[in-house]
């Protein structure tokens, strides 16, 4: 789905689910620095496609896994 500026209720959801669930399983609380960046790469992830909270959510596991090696 081709990015269009905004984003839908639908999708906002998915967003809003995937870093929910990613930030209360790395223990990442809502005033945590790192949570806008995360939010920042969640955006850019399903801007290029990857729209399911269980693959977003893979992702940025692999994302961590790359920066502690």
């Amino acid at each position: 789905m081709p990015f269009r500026g905004v984003f839908d209720p639908d999708e906002l959801a998915v967003l809003s689910q995937t870093l929910e669930e990613h930030c209360a399983e790395n223990g990442i609380g809502p005033e945590h620095d790192d949570r806008e960046l995360i939010a920042l790469r969640l955006i850019g992830l399903y801007i290029s496609g990857i729209t399911t909270v269980d693959e977003l959510k893979r992702m940025l596991r692999d994302d961590q896994a790359r920066r502690r090696a």
